[in-house]
């Protein structure tokens, strides 16, 4: 990658994935599933959660990535300078710190019986959002646009998209951390 931002992405998305390797690679199943209380999410669910949202707008982005690469939308550089008013307003949000749990959509929502696994298939989901990141090098970031999986009315553009989806992760893997520092987490 060229971009300075995508690779800026790029490097972000493998400290998550890192990182998660690290706290959650040599938990137990049961530790896994554990949920520090009534309607909190365990480390498992956080993950779960992820993979589901990075599936399904990286389906709407990989669409996107290959008309914009059809019609010729090319760029001397692949920038992102510029957010929609959703979009942007999530990534302050999640910049600042200031995320609130809100639920999730039903849509994003992790399934309630997560099998064995999940940390392995996390981080191999992560290759498919670098593969998108290459994928998108060339293109005017900022003018490729889609519609959310949330609403196709609701659209974003690839730069806040790559920009969101891996600042979403980080906020989920500092939660996962805190189930892990509840007090009553099992214990290997």
């Amino acid at each position: 990658m060229k971009s300075p931002f995508l690779v800026q992405m790029n490097d972000l998305l493998n400290s998550c994935t890192r990182r998660t390797e690290e706290f959650a690679g040599g938990l137990s199943e049961a530790q896994l599933n554990w949920r520090p209380g009534e309607g909190r999410w365990s480390v498992a669910e956080c993950l779960d959660h992820l993979l589901v949202t990075n599936a399904l707008y990286l389906g709407c982005m990989e669409r996107a990535i290959h008309r914009a690469h059809a019609k010729g939308k090319s760029a001397e550089e692949s920038t992102h300078s510029r957010n929609t008013i959703f979009g942007g307003f999530i990534i302050r949000t999640l910049k600042g710190g200031r995320a609130k749990a809100v639920p999730a959509p039903r849509m994003f929502s992790p399934a309630s019986d997560i099998t064995p696994g999940i940390v392995d298939r996390f981080v191999k989901s992560q290759v498919r959002l670098t593969e998108a990141m290459h994928d998108a090098e060339g293109l005017h970031l900022d003018r490729v646009k889609f519609g959310t999986p949330v609403s196709a009315l609701l659209r974003a553009n690839l730069g806040e998209a790559f920009e969101l989806l891996v600042l979403h992760e980080a906020r989920h893997l500092d939660q996962a951390e805190e189930v892990i520092a509840t007090d009553g987490f099992p214990a290997s």
